[in-house]
Formats: C-alpha cells, sequence, structure tokens
C-alpha cells in the first residue's frame, strides 16, 4: 500500500489498522454482557444475545429420521437426516431452492406457503422438523422462533413479529395436513457449532463456537444458564443450571469504529441503522464497500488514470465475488481488471480492496477474541477452542482465511493468551438442525 492510498484510507477514518483491536474487544463484551442481561427497544450498546433453549450434550437417537431446514440468505435447503449406529450422519433428499423473499417482496401467506411449497415432498419422512432460520429470531421456551427482523436484503416484512413454527403448521392444516408435526427452530451459527460438536467428540476441546461468514455474519457459544440473566424468571428450577446455546447475533454490534463512509453506506441499505458490523464483513455487503471506496478514491483523484476512472463509471454495483475475482487474477478477464490501463491502477485499485476485508477480518477477529475473553476459554495450546466455521465469503474468498489465521496467531494466542482450532464440517447446519430437533422436544 503506497503512501497516497493509506493517506486516503486513513482520513476516512477507514483504514483497517486503525482500528484498535483491544478497544473493540472491550466493546464487544460490555454489548453482550448487556444483552444477557435485558432485552427489548433499540440500544445500539446491547447485542441481542438470543437465548436459544437448546442443551449440549444429549444423547442423539439413531436410525431416526428427521426434516432439516436451512433457510439462508440466497439459498433455501431442505433434506431428511438420521445417524447410524455410529453416530454417522446420512443426508437424504437434499433439494435447494432459491430463499423466498431474496428475489421481490413477499406477503406473509406467500412466505409460508413457498416454505410448504418446498417442505411438503418430504413431509411424509417424519414428523420432526428441525428449521435452521439464518435471521433475528427471538427464541421460545418451546423452540420455536418469533422473527424479529429480516437482513441480506430479504423482503417480508409481514413475517416480522410471527412464530415461524406456528405458522407453517397453519399453512399445513389449510393443505390438509395434521397437527402432530413439531418444529425446532435455530440459527445457522447454532446449527454449524451443534454440527461441529460431533466432531469436536473425537479429541479434547476446552468449548465450540459456532461462526458463519457468508451473505451475513454472526457467532454462537455455549453460554452457563446462571449467566443469563433476563430468562431466570422464566425457567423452571430444575432448568436454570447447566449451559445452553446463545445466539449473539454479532452483526448487529455498532463498533465506535463507524466512520462517515460507513454511515454512507449503511443509508443505502434497505434497512439503515441495523446490522452495523454486518455491512462491514459479509459477503452480501463487502461488494458495496468496495464500490463505495473505489468511487470515493476516484473523486479524491490523482489515484487512477483517466482511463480507469472512465470504465468504472459504467460500474453501477459490484459483488464481493467480483472484488475476489480481481484478487484472483488482477490481470485476467474480469469486470475490474478490465477498467485498469497500467499497474498503478492495478496495484492501487488492490490496496483498496485488500483494505475492505482486512477491515472485515478484524471485526471477525474482535467477535472471536471476546467471546473466549469473556467466558475465559481456550488459555491452553493443548485444549484450545473448536470453532465450527461455514459461509461461502469464508471458504470461497482468497483473502480472509489466510489474513484470519494471521491474526488468531498474532493477536488471539501471542497478546491474549487464547487458542482456537477452525473446522469445517461438510452439510453442518443440516447436522446441526438434525441434532437440536432430535434432542431438543419440548
Amino acid at each position: 500500500m503506497n503512501e497516497n492510498i493509506r493517506q486516503f484510507l486513513h482520513e476516512r477514518h477507514i483504514l483497517a489498522e486503525d482500528i484498535d483491536l483491544d478497544l473493540a474487544v472491550d466493546e464487544f463484551i460490555a454489548a453482550m454482557q448487556h444483552g444477557l442481561q435485558t432485552e427489548g427497544g433499540e440500544d445500539v450498546k446491547r447485542l441481542p444475545m438470543i437465548p436459544t433453549y437448546i442443551r449440549v450434550g444429549k444423547k442423539i437417537p439413531v436410525n431416526e429420521r428427521i426434516i432439516v431446514l436451512d433457510a439462508g440468505g440466497t439459498n433455501f435447503r431442505v433434506a431428511t437426516v438420521y445417524f447410524d449406529e455410529a453416530l454417522e450422519p446420512h443426508v437424504d433428499h437434499f433439494e435447494v431452492h432459491a430463499m423466498p423473499g431474496s428475489d421481490r417482496e413477499l406477503t406473509k401467506p406467500e412466505f409460508f406457503n413457498k416454505i410448504l411449497d418446498y417442505l411438503e415432498p418430504v413431509l411424509p419422512y417424519s414428523k420432526k422438523i428441525g428449521f435452521c432460520f439464518s435471521y433475528a429470531a427471538e427464541i421460545l421456551p418451546n423452540r420455536d422462533g418469533v422473527v424479529k427482523c429480516f437482513s441480506k436484503e430479504v423482503r417480508v416484512p409481514e413475517v416480522v413479529g410471527e412464530a415461524i413454527g406456528e405458522n407453517l403448521l397453519a399453512a399445513m392444516r389449510a393443505r390438509g395436513y395434521s397437527d402432530d408435526y413439531h418444529f425446532v427452530v435455530l440459527n445457522d451459527t447454532v446449527a454449524a457449532l451443534l454440527g461441529g460438536m460431533m466432531q469436536a467428540a473425537k479429541r479434547a476441546f476446552d468449548s465450540n463456537l459456532g461462526l458463519i461468514v457468508g451473505t451475513g455474519i454472526n457467532c454462537a457459544y455455549v453460554e452457563e444458564v446462571s449467566h443469563i440473566e433476563k430468562i431466570q424468571s422464566h425457567l423452571a428450577i430444575k432448568d436454570q443450571g447447566g449451559y445452553m446455546v446463545v445466539n449473539t447475533e454479532s452483526g448487529t454490534f455498532h463498533p465506535s469504529f463507524c466512520s462517515a463512509f460507513d454511515d454512507e453506506l449503511d443509508l443505502s441499505t434497505n434497512d439503515p441503522g441495523s446490522y452495523r458490523m454486518e455491512k462491514m464483513v459479509s459477503g452480501r455487503y463487502l461488494g458495496l464497500n468496495g464500490l463505495y471506496v473505489i468511487r470515493e478514491a476516484i473523486e479524491v483523484g490523482g489515484l487512477f488514470s483517466d482511463f480507469f476512472e472512465q470504465r468504472f463509471d459504467r460500474i453501477h454495483e459490484l459483488s464481493s465475488r467480483d472484488l475476489n475475482d480481481f484478487i484472483e487474477n488482477p490481470y485476467g478477464p474480469n469486470l475490474l481488471s478490465h477498467c485498469c490501463c497500467n499497474v498503478i491502477d492495478r496495484e492501487n485499485l488492490y490496496a483498496l480492496i485488500d483494505n475492505v476485508f482486512e477491515r472485515a477480518v478484524r471485526f471477525i477477529v474482535v467477535n472471536l477474541a471476546a467471546i473466549m475473553k469473556m467466558r475465559g476459554l481456550g488459555k491452553s495450546p493443548v485444549k484450545p477452542v473448536m470453532i465450527s466455521a461455514d459461509g461461502s465469503t469464508f471458504y470461497k474468498s482468497k483473502l480472509i482465511r489466510p489474513k484470519l489465521t494471521y491474526y488468531l496467531r498474532q493477536y488471539l494466542n501471542d497478546q491474549l493468551g487464547h487458542y482456537c482450532e477452525i473446522i469445517h464440517v461438510e452439510q453442518g447446519n443440516l447436522i446441526g438442525a438434525a441434532i437440536a430437533g432430535l434432542t431438543n422436544e419440548r
């Protein structure tokens, strides 16, 4: 990164290295602690910290099939799962559909009937349904989920405040199905965590985290029930001990490092004011970050050739894939490479995009470090925290994993003294949803 690019980014408060990791971790911990104590209302200094009412460590029934649904940012997946005597998962009847509401705004009946269209072919296989729902939802003690809001540009406003399982059962009754189907709703990070625990059982880990870096960003972890103060009055005496998975909804974190640049980008989205960290980190918004920062650099002048400026003026949107394609091959046949006419264009463009990803990774590290520091986890290298990671942005981006590996060693290990190991579980969300549905009945 040359000095002109560095100065440009620094003056606009978007230079990744200017983020104070220690301060950001402390802010994140304070937001988590506040979220464990209270809920309700808008407060940028509190994370939702959604209790899942899902306990860990229960025995998984063998050879019992369950239906699993996975509502992601782009795709809606349907399958059935069972575990054999060796507790190996088997995924069958797998289908991928478009996420309802991702291409246009839907009404409440349209949304639930579209899901039922996807679900109907597998309904004969089980009465139990594990529903991995990758959006903010308040999980009820009966393990249904009430939608708090949609993100990732999915538009179904009439469903906000509605119970997912209850409405699906109503749609099923309208089509002549019985009432004896049972839904367990959970977040994708919770599903990733549960899916990873299957693998963790083969080794000694201190605890488990679920991390999603895809269309959105989120993290789940295992908390002592006694620390979740806001639900104590709702629990029976017998349920007040032990451990419960908590969905942090970390994408809602509002760091003090938000700049005027971030504010402008936020105002261009469907939900201004919400999910501020997600808009700095996730695959749904990295392209938008790149678009805004390149436009701003062009307005400053002197950083790109006239040829680049004229070519880029024709570009009205960028995806995270467009950024990654250029990083993969700066001289290749891709949208951004075609804007460049000399090495200075390519080097400056590379530096701007690299900073977008660097900034995102620093916030991912803040998220992980805050959980481990608050809980005192992974203090020994021989018993690290297991992080089950999922998401297309995490695995398909050229820059995110190597940058994260660097910060985990340099910051988490060397400075904070916490240790972790990242694993990937194939079909982890589906397997985690199956575990939740099979082991957490009402």
